[in-house]
Formats: structure tokens, C-alpha cells, sequence
């Protein structure tokens, strides 16, 4: 499946470079160059592991998907703009986010409130619990977008109200306070920021996922309930254990100094192997890059993963579209550099979108540019 999956990316990458507008498209982009370099130095990198064939490896999962992705990205930023591209993507995220949100339903989940945190894929409801909270909290947020920016009728309107409710109920049973944290966030911004909907509807919105938790917070042994006792729980025995690798990974890098220049290698998780704590990995994917490639080139990679678009969410984005906030929180809780991972596709079309420069086209009509302030409405 592995190779299958390769195969089509290859192929994929092929399709979109032999378009003929494919090179306008790289310069509609601002980090197009530092892509393509990080591109061909993590390889190099990989090769001074302590295991080179399972760091390779590791890194065509990671390059492969992530350049076919960027090369598309960038193309059909040149030809639709990125406002255009932002709709698209909030219709995407309702299709494919919603299927694991029904897959509840349909494969026996219950309305009890008890938490369904630790599930896996071999249960009988098929998803793990946690890809029930990040689905959820992708399909709340991008909900907001979508209602704004297409004109329902009456049964589209009423089958995302009940997908919204749904997804609020999956984000509080599934007890993953990542997918909490996003939400609340998101909310923030879209009560101070959002200015498509009034005050009514904004508290209304609002007050639905608060009110799923505060139900639930009232009853023994429910979802809420064994949050409250698990973080209680992690505190008390000395912290939660991505904390506990955060401090481990900071003393060994401390006694190696020159490992912050350098990094410990990318994919490379020998550097685990020196204690006795056990890690088994990053579970995040912001200190994957950092400890595995040191600070010169994480910042290199901060520069298009987090800092251009940080700032073109609080310049403009915020102000219509909150997707940028679970998509760039839950990967610091989680890895996901790897192409078969759950989050990496719309987390990279979301990140490449962000990285187009300020120019917004008509659809279908080429080199008629039109202002932010005509894009944003």
C-alpha cells in the first residue's frame, strides 16, 4: 500500500510540473526557494543517523507528499487566489472531517456522555478517540466559514446544524483537551474578530459547545468529569508526559550544546536511548524539527510553518476564517511530518495558502488582481 501510495505521488508531482503556468505559480508564493532548499538538505541529514535507512525513509514520507502538496497548492493559488482557495478548503474540510464525525453514529456510538478517551483503531467505532476530537474541532470551526460564504437552503443548513452539534458533543466525550483548547481559542477570535454575523448569533454559536461541557461537567463519571480527574491525576504524580520529554530533551541538549546548532538528527530518535525514561518519540512536531535539525533550520522551517502564517492570520484571515487555529495548536501536541499522518495534508495546504503573496484573482480570468478589500468581501 505503501509503495501504491508512493507511486501515485510521483506521479501526482509529475502532472504538476509539466503544467505550463507551474513556475508563475512557485513565484506567487513567498518561501518557494526555502522550500525547495530545506527540501534537499534534509536527506543529507538523514544520511549521518545513527540509522540512515530508517531516517531516509522516514524523510521520503515526509518530502514526497509534503512537495507534491506545495507544488499544487502553489498552482492553484496563481489560478483561483487564495481567498477562492480558502473557500474550497472549508468545503473540504466539512466532506472529510465529517465522515469520521458519522462514523459514530453509524458504527454504534452512544449519547451517555462517558468518555471514549483511549479507543483505537480496533474498536467497533473504527477511529481512534483522538481523530474523533481533532475531526471535530476542524469541522466546528470551518462550519463557521462555510455558512458565511455559501448560500444554504433549508436541508444543507439543517444538516450542518446537525453535524455542528454532533461535533460539539464528539469534542467533550473523546476527552481531548487539544481540540478543547482550539475551540476555545477560535471562539475568542471569531466573537472579537468575526464581523459576518451579529452579537445574537455569535453568543448562540458560542454558547452551544459551552453548554455540551458544562452538562456533562455536572454528572459523575462523564467525559468532562474524567478530564478533570486525569489532569488532577497528571499533576499530581509530576506532570504530563509530554512535558516530562520537553525537560529530558533540554537536559541532554544542555550537556551536548553544540547539539542546538546541529539538532540530534532528523527522524533520528536515538537521542531517547540515552535515558531511562522510555520516550518513544517527539509527539510533537514543532520540537521534531527543532531538537531533530537544531535552531538555524527550524527557524528556516518556522519561517513558512508558523511565522508568515501567524501574520497573515491576524492581518486579514481572522477576520472571516479560524481554521489556522487547530491546525497550527495540534501538531504541537502531536507528530504529524509524516504523510500518513492524520492532520498533514490540510495542515500544509492551509500553511502553503497562507504563503501566498497578496495577490487575489477573479476565477477563471488571469492578471485582473483585485484589492484585499474587494477579496475579503
Amino acid at each position: 500500500m505503501k509503495t501504491f501510495r508512493l507511486v501515485v505521488l510521483f506521479y501526482a508531482i509529475f502532472y504538476v510540473i509539466r503544467q505550463p503556468d507551474i513556475w508563475a505559480g512557485l513565484k506567487s508564493m513567498r518561501t518557494s526557494a526555502l522550500i525547495f532548499f530545506l527540501c534537499c538538505i534534509i536527506p543529507v541529514i538523514a544520511l549521518g543517523s545513527t540509522d540512515p535507512i530508517f531516517s531516509l525513509n522516514r524523510a521520503q514520507t515526509f518530502i514526497v507528499p509534503f512537495m507534491y502538496t506545495f507544488l499544487s497548492v502553489s498552482l492553484l493559488i496563481y489560478r483561483y487566489g487564495q481567498r477562492y482557495m480558502l473557500i474550497r478548503f472549508s468545503e473540504l474540510v466539512l466532506l472529510v472531517y465529517s465522515i469520521p464525525v458519522l462514523s459514530y453514529l453509524l458504527f454504534g456510538g452512544n449519547f451517555s456522555g462517558k468518555s471514549i478517551y483511549g479507543i483505537s483503531y480496533e474498536s467497533e467505532l473504527v477511529f481512534a478517540s483522538n481523530h474523533f476530537g481533532w475531526s471535530s474541532a476542524m469541522l466546528l470551526i470551518s462550519a463557521l466559514f462555510f455558512w458565511r460564504t455559501h448560500n444554504l437552503r433549508l436541508l444543507p443548513k439543517i444538516a450542518v446544524i446537525f453535524l455542528y452539534l454532533l461535533a460539539a458533543y464528539l469534542v467533550v466525550v473523546s476527552a481531548n483537551r487539544t481540540s478543547m483548547l482550539a475551540i476555545a481559542l477560535s471562539l475568542l477570535v471569531f466573537f472579537f474578530r468575526y464581523k459576518g454575523v451579529n452579537l445574537i448569533s455569535k453568543i448562540i454559536l458560542l454558547t452551544i459547545p459551552f453548554a455540551v461541557f458544562f452538562y456533562f461537567r455536572n454528572q459523575e463519571n462523564s467525559a468532562v468529569d474524567f478530564i478533570i480527574k486525569r489532569t488532577q491525576y497528571q499533576r499530581e504524580v509530576g506532570g504530563e508526559g509530554r512535558l516530562k520529554r520537553t525537560e529530558y530533551l533540554i537536559e541532554q541538549f544542555n550537556r551536548q550544546p553544540a547539539l542546538w546548532v546541529s539538532g540530534a538528527g532528523i527522524f533520528d530518535y536515538s537521542i531517547f536511548q540515552q535515558g531511562d525514561e522510555g520516550f518513544g518519540g517527539y509527539h510533537n512536531s514543532y520540537w521534531e524539527l527543532l531538537f531533530g535539525l537544531g535552531i538555524p533550520l527550524f527557524l528556516l522551517f518556522m519561517r513558512f510553518m508558523l511565522f508568515i502564517p501567524t501574520l497573515q492570520f491576524i492581518r486579514r484571515i481572522s477576520r472571516f476564517d479560524f481554521v489556522f487555529i487547530p491546525l497550527a495548536l495540534i501538531p504541537f501536541f502531536e507528530s504529524n511530518l509524516t504523510g500518513g499522518q492524520f492532520l498533514f495534508f490540510p495542515w500544509f495546504i492551509y500553511i502553503f495558502i497562507l504563503n501566498g503573496k497578496q495577490q487575489y484573482y477573479r476565477h477563471g480570468v488571469r492578471n485582473r488582481p483585485l484589492t484585499i478589500e474587494q477579496a475579503n468581501h
